[in-house]
C-alpha cells in the first residue's frame, strides 16, 4: 500500500526538522503562540487531476495525473524590523532542501514534478508584522489506483 500524497505531506515535516533553527515543527497547526517560534507548519493543501480525457471510455482505475498543493508557513514571532532578514533565509533554505530532496523526487516519481508556487508575507500595512510567510508548493505525480489498496 502506497500514498504518495501522504509521502510528500510527512516528508515536508521531516524536512522542517531536518533545516533545523524551528522550535516547533507541526502540521496542520493554526495557531503557534510566540513562546513557541520560530516555527514550521506544514499545511495540507488541495488535489486536484487533469480531467482533459474525462468522458472518453477511459477506465475508472487507469493511472492519472494529480497536482496538489501544499503550504509551508514559516512563523518567526520577532520585531518587523528584524525579521525579514530571517524570513528570507528561512524561504532560501526551506525552497532549496525541498527542490533537491530525493525522497520528495521519489514520491513524485520520474514524470513528477515539484514546483515553488510563489508566496505570501505578512509584511503589509495594517497586517501583524510579526514575522509570517506563507510558501506555497504544487507537486505533480502519478495516482496509481493499485498502489492505495
Amino acid at each position: 500500500m502506497r500514498d504518495r500524497r501522504e509521502e510528500i505531506l510527512a516528508r515536508l515535516v521531516v524536512i522542517g526538522s531536518v533545516v533545523g533553527g524551528f522550535s516547533t515543527v507541526a502540521r496542520n497547526e493554526d495557531n503557534i503562540p510566540g513562546l513557541n517560534r520560530p516555527a514550521y507548519v506544514v499545511l495540507d493543501g488541495d488535489e486536484e487531476t487533469n480531467d482533459s480525457d474525462e468522458g472518453y471510455g477511459r477506465p475508472s482505475n487507469k493511472p492519472e495525473i494529480v497536482w496538489m498543493s501544499a503550504e509551508i508557513v514559516l512563523l518567526l514571532g520577532k520585531s518587523a524590523s528584524a525579521v525579514g532578514t530571517d524570513l528570507n533565509t528561512n524561504r532560501r533554505v526551506v525552497i532549496s532542501t525541498i527542490k533537491n530532496d530525493a525522497s520528495l523526487r521519489s514520491s513524485v516519481g520520474t514524470n513528477g514534478e515539484i514546483r515553488y508556487a510563489g508566496l505570501g508575507s505578512e509584511f503589509a500595512s495594517g497586517r501583524t508584522m510579526e514575522g509570517e510567510m506563507r510558501l506555497s508548493f504544487r507537486f505533480k505525480y502519478l495516482l496509481i489506483v493499485s498502489e492505495l489498496t
